[in-house]
């Protein structure tokens, strides 16, 4: 009995080719769901930032109105310098009002930023004028012993 379920290897003779494979025109099935477009940019509120580069103020312009808020300095770098510099005690004290200044402003806190605004600038010119006096003494005593 003869095993018909084998066949030999496809070509059976040596430089035989296989036939040329012919898939058929490309089918394009429409799809069964709607075209989703993403919503783009909502186009019907503008907010503007206009700020001065000499003014303290900055404006913040948004659909509803416009507002106001002052910006305070902290004087970090120059407490910083103080505390190194000039007289560490009271740029201890500059840096710590210097850094609630920051907080405060961080907070929406604009009275308490104001006023250790003011503590801070006070404090470090202080400072200054105490570590320039104290260099003044020294520079007059290191020449007078000389």
């Amino acid at each position: 009995m003869e095993n018909t379920s084998f066949q030999e290897p496809y070509p059976s003779k040596p430089g035989d080719q296989p036939p040329a494979y012919n898939p058929g025109p490309p089918v394009m099935q429409p799809s069964p769901y709607p075209a989703y477009y993403p919503p783009g940019p909502d186009l019907t509120v503008q907010q503007t930032l206009i700020c001065q580069p000499t003014s303290t103020n900055v404006v913040v312009v948004n659909g509803q109105g416009a507002s106001t808020r002052p910006q305070y300095k902290d004087y970090l770098c120059w407490s910083i310098l103080n505390c190194l510099c000039c007289f560490w005690p009271i740029g201890i004290a500059a840096i710590v009002f210097s850094c609630k200044t920051r907080s405060e402003i961080d907070a929406h806190n604009h009275d308490s930023a104001a006023r250790n605004s003011r503590t801070t600038f006070n404090l470090n010119v202080s400072a200054l004028v105490i570590g320039i006096i104290i260099e003044v003494i020294f520079a007059l005593y290191y020449f007078a012993v000389i």
